[in-house]
Order: C-alpha cells, then structure tokens, then sequence
C-alpha cells in the first residue's frame, strides 16, 4: 500500500496541461509532450461505409457513362467495397462483358479500315492520305483506350482490378470526400456538351463531305451498308472512348488533391516542433498517402500513355493541314470543308491535352507545395 501511494503522489507531482491550438490537442507533462491529433477522433465517426458512398457519388455516374459506351462492365453501385475483400472465384460472364467485346472489336475494326485502306493506295493522293491518316490515329487512340478500360477498372468477383484496389485504400484511409460528390456530375455535363458536339458535326460530316469517312476507301467503298455503320460507330462509340477516360483522370486527380489537402491539414498545420516529436505517426500518415498515391499511378499511367502518344502527333497532324492547307490538299480549294473539319479535331485535341495538363500541373503544385512545407520550411 505504501509502495503504491508514493507512486500516485510521485505521478501527481509533474503539471499536466490540456491546450488547443490549431484543432490539435496536445498533452503537456514535465516528462514528455504527446500529440494527439484530432483527425483519429474524427476518423472515428466516419464509417467506411460513408468514405464508399462518397466514392459512389464520385465515380458510379461515369462508370455508368462508361457502361452505356461499351467500356466498362461490373458493379458500379460501389456494393462491393463493403466486404472485407474481394472474392476470387468464376464470374458470371454478363451482358455488359459481352457487350463491351463487341463495342472493343468494332473500334479495333475501325482503326484496322483506315490502315488497310492506307497500305492499298491511300498515299497517293494527299487528301486521302491525310483523311486515312487521322482516321488511323484516332482508331488506335480509342481501342486502346477501350482494351484499358477493360483491364483496369472493372469491379468484378473474379479479379481483382487495379482500380478497385486504388479504392480499397481510399476507403482504409478514411478520406473525407464529402465535398466531391457533385464534382463528377458537374465534369459529365461538360463531357455531354463535348460529346453533342463531336457527334453532330460527325453526322454533318457524313452527310455533307462523305468522302472523308474511312468506309468510303477502297476497299471497303464497294460495301454500301459500310459507310453508315461507320459513321454510328464514330459519333458515338469513338467519341465515347475518346471523352470518358479523360473524364476518370480528372476526377481521381482531383480525388489525389483532396488526399494532399487532407495530408497537410492533419500534419503539417501545427507547430514544428510539436509534430517532430511523434515522427511515428508522421511516418504512418505519409506512408498511406504515398501507398495511395503509388496506387492511383499504376490505375492512370496506361490512360495517360495512350492520349499523350496519340494526341501530339495528331495535334502536330492537324496543325500542320490546316496552316499548309493549300500546299498539302494540292491546290484544291473545293477540298475547304475538310479544312474547316481539320481544324474543329484540331481545336479538340488541344482541348484533350491542355484538360490533362492542367489538371496534372494542379496535382503537381500540391506535391510540391507538401515538399516544401515538410523539409523546406
């Protein structure tokens, strides 16, 4: 009894004092300085079930606009990030599955028209071979941007994809999302106004200057029904799998700025040497986010690949027809409407790259500006 009373008084000697500063609690002794951060009783009351409805509302409107096109099939409601890990065994094979083999294997045809027709006397003359040339590059631009697609991001039991894994660790992290659920919506109606527009001026193009589409090549001009089968799969199905793979990169980018904010609100809004002192907890924090971060390289890096080689030599293309647009169409003046056609895909594809870049460049500044608070101040 003795030996225990000495203890409790010798602990009740040193002065505890319980401040605020910042929204960071701190527990002062004469023996020790503890940090307590306020993000672990937040973290607390947020629900894994609430960090997957947030990634619902984010990503569940375009993994649907990406099903109706043909480039994605599974689960789209999220559901599957409840269960505490994926299943790996026989899926079913779906409508939506088959669905997107058929709409992957129409782009695939498309882009192998345009180089059949290039290889069979297409170079000879210089609009055709400039007509077959983009053809080409937007074909192999969008099937490759559907085969993507199919690997990385479906949400099925039988394989875990690297999408899924990039949101099981959203979910353990326990990112506030709450402010992103309306982003996705807002970015699909700029999409739907890209979408309208690429279309319409695909079936004015069919209907007014036939002579550009692909399907009106040898060899494939001796088929009637070709030519308007072609036109269905490019101002719908070509648009699609050109638009919304931007649209996923956008909106994780942003889903990586709101990580980055959160990071330096937990960590690097207090004082310095308050939070040098739990180096611990500091490690575990920049670990998840680089963990996240590696994540969501791995899901993006094959998108990003494919558009940026597609897009600058297509820019590059597109650019150079409409500045040489009398040398390079052999003087022909009567070919005016592709020109003006040229420079609608030339306007669309600086859109496509400035919309990457720029949303990279935002990205890029928060990592910078993380860098520099943490070993630069």
């Amino acid at each position: 009894m003795d030996l225990q009373q000495n203890r409790a008084e010798t602990e009740n000697q040193g002065t505890i004092n319980i401040s605020q500063d910042n929204g960071t609690s701190y527990l002062n002794s004469n023996h020790a300085v503890v940090e307590v951060f306020t993000s672990a009783a937040t973290n607390a009351f947020r629900t894994k079930e609430e960090v997957v409805t947030a990634c619902e509302k984010i990503y569940s409107p375009v993994l649907r606009c990406m099903k109706l096109f043909g480039l994605y099939f599974g689960d789209t409601s999220m559901a599957k990030l409840k269960e505490a890990d994926s299943a790996q065994g026989g899926g079913i094979m779906s409508f939506s599955f088959l669905y997107c083999i058929v709409i992957n294997t129409c782009l695939w045809f498309y882009a192998a028209m345009a180089l059949v027709s290039l290889c069979m006397g297409g170079s000879s003359n210089p609009v055709p071979f400039f007509v077959l040339l983009s053809g080409l590059l937007w074909g192999l631009k969008t099937a490759l941007n559907s085969v993507i697609c199919f690997i990385v991001l479906p949400l099925t039991s039988s394989k875990k994809s690297r999408f899924e894994t990039f949101l099981r660790s959203l979910v353990e992290s326990s990112i506030d999302l709450s402010k992103l659920k309306s982003y996705s919506m807002k970015v699909l109606i700029a999409t739907g106004v890209a979408l309208i527009l690429s279309s319409g001026w695909t079936i004015v193009t069919f209907l007014y200057i036939p002579w550009t589409f692909v399907a009106n090549t040898k060899p494939w001009n001796d088929w009637n029904a070709l030519a308007p089968v072609s036109a269905v799969i490019i101002s719908t199905f070509v648009t699609g799998a050109w638009l919304f793979p931007v649209v996923f990169i956008c909106t994780t980018s942003v889903v990586l700025e709101n990580l980055f904010d959160q990071f330096s609100k937990r960590v690097l809004c207090i004082d310095r040497h308050i939070w040098q002192l739990d180096l611990a907890r500091l490690r575990v924090e920049h670990r998840k986010l680089c963990d996240i971060v590696e994540l969501a390289s791995d899901m993006l890096s094959p998108f990003l690949f494919v558009l940026v080689a597609a897009h600058i030599p297509l820019t590059c293309f597109c650019f150079y027809v409409s500045v040489n647009a009398h040398g390079a169409l052999g003087g022909d003046w009567r070919q005016v409407p592709y020109i003006v056609g040229t420079l609608f895909w030339l306007m669309l594809s600086l859109m496509t790259l400035a919309v990457i870049m720029v949303f990279g460049a935002r990205l890029n500044g928060k990592v910078s500006e993380l860098f520099k608070s943490m070993y630069l101040n």
